[in-house]
């Protein structure tokens, strides 16, 4: 995938669109190949674990980008029959540097599986500034898994896709707040106005999105 074009694109349209206004746009330039290999080598080295190789080309393009918006205020959705304006924080994406990413976190984590050790954490994708909350690779064995985690690090949740398929998802979600919930099982327990705001406002804000790209998984899990 070409993530930087992609990603280019993806904003321009958000530059162009009526309905958002663009608060912070940062791009980094690709890592220098030299330096790419050798961040790989000792990482390597240090964790006896490979990242996905689809992760390490979008660092070859990009090295983190920053990425901040909200819907106009004078914006107005349907919200349980009644018109609503935004009342949630900005949209906010951050995608950290590879040197960032690279620093094991696993001690930050709520892991709470007792059948298996979380063995590692890196962190790449941080959706909203206020909260440890965002987007990990976790290891529990020779292989890293895409994980979401928010609520305080509490609630750790494994986002069953590939890294291509979750940019590509990403980009359709145009970093909205909190988008993850509309493809993560519901936490019972928990009010689920993210998963709901999430679907009244991105066909508010975007002609051309698509529903049909943001599915749940019909088990929920229970929150004790």
């Amino acid at each position: 995938m070409n993530y930087k074009q992609r990603l280019q694109e993806m904003i321009m349209s958000l530059q162009k669109n009526p309905n958002v206004d663009i608060l912070e746009v940062k791009i980094n330039e690709g890592i220098d190949e030299e330096k790419l290999q050798n961040l790989l080598a000792n990482h390597q080295k240090k964790h006896k674990i490979d990242l996905p190789q689809s992760f390490i080309n979008l660092y070859r393009q990009i090295n983190g980008f920053k990425l901040e918006w909200k819907p106009k205020k004078e914006m107005l959705v349907e919200m349980d029959g009644e018109p609503e304006k935004w009342n949630l924080d900005t949209c906010y994406t951050e995608f950290f540097p590879l040197q960032n990413v690279l620093i094991d976190t696993k001690d930050e984590v709520y892991w709470d599986d007792e059948e298996t050790e979380l063995k590692m954490a890196f962190q790449f994708y941080i959706d909203y500034e206020m909260e440890m909350q965002g987007t990990w690779l976790l290891g529990t064995g020779k292989k890293l898994y895409l994980y979401y985690i928010d609520n305080q690090g509490e609630d750790v949740r494994e986002i069953k896709l590939d890294f291509e398929i979750f940019f590509e998802l990403y980009l359709a979600s145009r970093g909205f707040f909190c988008w993850q919930e509309a493809i993560l099982p519901k936490i019972e327990t928990l009010q689920d106005i993210n998963y709901e705001v999430f679907h009244a406002w991105m066909p508010a804000l975007f002609t051309d999105f698509k529903p049909e790209l943001f599915k749940r998984p019909k088990t929920s899990l229970s929150k004790f």
